[in-house]
């Protein structure tokens, strides 16, 4: 989808007016002046209703491009028939928590799964693992800073993980579908996944794990002092700047993301704040306090204008970690110092 939009974007006219954009490439895209500028195109009233996190999200420069559409956040997806096998009553709250219920019930079946293959899905574990030690893979001006003791203890804590055998043994070929179905078949314990793993769990076309399968805040570890830290996935909606409609396009986009049409889709994670404290949102989903603030401690992925090729960088420094073929610390060494030079480059 990346490539169909930025070839769009030099089109003429644009094949298509609006498109569905992930948070994390419209740096880049409204760098390019590809997307059409919002910034007075959103009235106070739908302002006032978004939480100030989520203008940010498709906002460059201070100036917004996309309006939030789809709210993925990771959280902690665990089963309790497990959890109440190895005398535990409850989730874990911190990461030391989670550390300890994972050794505890090895003896039992494996205790954790996630998406660690080659791909975007190991940043955004790798993100969500330096929010939960309290940091982040680059500073507020997108410089990187993979060598802070908080990202360090994420990559020492991920290889640690496999060393104890505290993960399936494949986790370097599992993607976020695949550890959807490892945690559905009931073989594993917890998984970390986006929104969609909530509604598979209680669907017997997928789950065998009805009733028992339950949802909680990602925990940090204990200093950090949040209920949860976890990384954001979201998705939002903008319009092609070369558009032969951009009039009506912004009206379909404000149409497709407002209120009305949101408050019919209750079982999703709404982008409204008034929706996201109403009535109807707490009756149709029972979880929704988990999820609202998993997303209240989401941390975005980093805002570069060039992140394909950041992700890519970090995808392999990353996967060679998880193989074995490389520490931590040289992982991150190697990681940080192909960033910078890409950094260099940009300028």
């Amino acid at each position: 989808m990346y490539e169909s939009i930025l070839a769009a974007g030099l089109s003429k006219p644009a094949p298509y007016d609006v498109v569905a954009v992930d948070q994390v490439w419209v740096p880049e895209l409204a760098a390019r002046g590809q997307l059409l500028s919002l910034k007075d195109r959103i009235p106070d009233d739908a302002r006032a209703d978004l939480m100030p996190s989520l203008i940010d999200a498709f906002s460059y420069q201070g100036t917004p491009w996309a309006m939030p559409h789809v709210l993925n956040v990771q959280s902690l997806y665990y089963n309790s028939a497990h959890l109440k096998g190895a005398g535990f009553r409850n989730p874990p709250a911190t990461l030391e928590e989670w550390y300890s219920q994972m050794r505890s019930l090895r003896s039992r079946q494996t205790p954790y799964i996630d998406s660690w293959a080659e791909g975007e899905g190991l940043v955004s574990d790798f993100v969500r693992l330096a929010a939960q030690f309290g940091g982040d893979l680059f500073d507020a001006n997108g410089h990187p800073q993979l060598q802070t003791r908080p990202v360090q203890r994420a990559a020492a804590f991920m290889r640690q993980l496999i060393d104890e055998n505290l993960v399936r043994s494949e986790i370097g070929a599992t993607n976020e579908p695949d550890a959807m179905r490892a945690f559905l078949s009931g073989s594993v314990t917890y998984t970390t996944n986006w929104n969609f793993v909530y509604g598979a769990m209680g669907d017997p076309a997928f789950s065998q794990i009805i009733g028992q399968g339950a949802v909680a805040p990602v925990p940090p570890v204990a200093a950090v002092g949040t209920p949860a830290a976890t990384v954001s996935g979201f998705l939002g909606l903008a319009v092609l700047a070369n558009s032969q409609f951009p009039d009506l396009a912004v009206s379909w986009l404000r149409y497709l993301t407002s209120p009305e049409v949101q408050a019919q889709q209750l079982t999703q994670l709404p982008i409204w704040t008034s929706l996201q404290n109403s009535p109807d949102l707490h009756r149709a989903n029972s979880q929704i306090d988990v999820f609202l603030t998993n997303l209240a401690y989401a941390r975005p992925r980093p805002k570069l204008t060039r992140y394909v090729e950041a992700s890519a960088v970090l995808q392999r420094h990353l996967h060679d970690l998880v193989l074995g073929s490389a520490s931590p610390s040289t992982a991150m060494a190697g990681a940080q110092a192909e960033l910078v030079a890409l950094e260099a480059r940009g300028h």
